[in-house]
């Protein structure tokens, strides 16, 4: 009988925790589309057993992925929109599950790794049905008793950012609190300032999101999902990070900013932290960003107001881990 003997381990200091198992599951969306989604639950989360569910809800149970008890949720949206999630260790997950959160990974329609047509089917659909997939994927949590309906938050970078800032200003009572890692707020500005290595691909990405800026038909369109014209809906928590060294997408830095000014002049409660030395993702505060964005999540678990604030962080010589709102 053949054996698989393991070479090396190149993170051997990992054997002292315990891990998150990340499960795979498929969902239908409202539209009757079979999407892909993970659910990652905290390492010490008490599991369901077959002989405590339905049929209908057992295969769920072999996997592993229904809790004793609800649990509190952050909705990870990845970027692209046309990247994808995929079952790999993922140090965020890790940290938000050793933190006693379950992880919600979706992906939705647009996303690449599942052929033409599901990265055609993203086309035009930024801020409808794409952001309608994450909500159908949360319905499917809370109806399998995964989630916690008074605790979920939002997050993600870059479309995921964009996401965030949709959900809170179209499906605010959905979420606890949300958090935008350098997304676009202004739809019309966005496509009207893409990087110069995207010109090569201009009609397609105007395909994509659904709309040429320099037409009345499509300047509607982008408007109508772009969250800068609809802040005044926020009602929840948000915070927003930023690197001012965006180069590649500079005018999302200033949305960031308008966004933010749009949420002050309304007293709409706002975390914003810009890091003068980071870009377009951030290198230097990665761990400490993880520990930043659960502090937040930890502390709008349930929702109070709060004052606004802006915080300028050189994050090469502050710990985030003490920079939020309270």
């Amino acid at each position: 009988m053949k054996q698989i003997e393991p070479l090396f381990n190149l993170r051997s200091e990992l054997k002292r925790y315990k891990l998150n198992k990340q499960v795979g599951f498929e969902f239908k969306t409202r539209d009757g589309m079979t999407l892909q989604a993970y659910i990652s639950l905290p390492p010490d989360a008490a599991l369901r057993t077959v002989l405590d569910v339905s049929d209908a809800d057992k295969d769920y149970a072999k996997l592993g992925m229904l809790p004793v008890t609800p649990q509190k949720m952050v909705v990870t949206v990845h970027g692209g929109p046309t990247t994808r999630d995929i079952y790999a260790f993922n140090p965020q997950n890790a940290w938000l599950t050793n933190r006693g959160y379950a992880v919600l990974q979706v992906n939705y329609r647009g996303s690449g790794g599942f052929g033409k047509q599901m990265i055609n089917a993203g086309n035009g659909e930024w801020g409808r049905k794409m952001h309608f997939d994450i909500l159908d994927a949360v319905e499917f949590a809370l109806a399998k008793g995964i989630a916690n309906k008074t605790q979920i938050a939002i997050m993600g970078s870059s479309f995921g950012g964009y996401e965030v800032l949709v959900a809170l200003t179209s499906s605010p009572h959905v979420f606890a609190c949300g958090i935008d890692i350098f997304g676009p707020s202004n739809l019309v500005t966005f496509a009207r300032t893409i990087p110069p290595y995207w010109t090569t691909s201009y009609l397609d990405f105007i395909r994509k999101i659904g709309g040429n800026p320099d037409t009345a038909e499509g300047r509607r369109s982008l408007e109508a999902r772009s969250p800068l014209f609809s802040a005044e809906r926020i009602i929840k928590p948000l915070m927003i990070l930023h690197g001012a060294n965006d180069t590649s997408r500079l005018m999302a830095f200033i949305l960031a900013e308008q966004f933010v000014k749009a949420l002050q002049r309304r007293s709409i409660p706002v975390t914003y932290i810009l890091y003068p030395d980071e870009g377009h993702g951030f290198v230097k505060v990665k761990a400490n960003g993880f520990a930043l964005e659960s502090s937040f999540s930890a502390k709008q678990s349930h929702v109070q107001r709060q004052a606004t604030r802006i915080r300028l962080v050189k994050s090469q010589y502050i710990d985030l881990r003490f920079i939020w709102d309270v």
